[in-house]
């Protein structure tokens, strides 16, 4: 009997197991963190600070110098970052002074955020980690009661 219960708890456990991956984003077609940093620099080893702008930046499709919470999740979709229904958060960690518009100003101060070393680029590491804590753990934000 014992072999029957451990047959269906595995039945059971893997399917869920599996949503519970592809909800965390281990499993599925969009893009980690690692891919969006070797799209986005030309040399594979860092980025520099325009390269890390263009990637919320180039979702301005009418070229204005600001990204819209539309052409965001238009450009977060296009691109297969993650789950959609995710870009509303991500947008608003991106719009740093709250101003319901990504500029070059926000991309900036991401990136100085990000660069750890503050050699003015972004190492696959700084920005895998600073991805994480931005936009996977934390808001981005600083917090003004410490």
């Amino acid at each position: 009997m014992f072999k029957q219960e451990r047959i269906v708890w595995l039945t059971t456990m893997i399917p869920l197991l599996i949503l519970s991956l592809v909800v965390s984003g281990v499993v599925s077609d969009s893009k980690s963190s690692s891919d969006l940093f070797r799209d986005s620099s030309r040399d594979n080893h860092h980025l520099t600070e325009s390269e890390f702008a263009n990637i919320f930046l180039s979702f301005d499709s009418n070229r204005n110098g600001e990204v819209t919470i539309s052409e965001f999740e238009s450009g977060w979709s296009h691109k297969h970052l993650r789950d959609s229904s995710e870009a509303g958060f991500f947008f608003t960690v991106a719009d740093v002074d709250g101003n319901l518009r990504i500029t070059r100003a926000d991309m900036d101060y991401l990136f100085t955020v990000m660069d750890a070393s503050a050699d003015n680029s972004l190492s696959s590491a700084e920005f895998t980690n600073g991805w994480h804590n931005l936009f996977e753990t934390g808001n981005g934000h600083d917090d003004d009661d410490d």
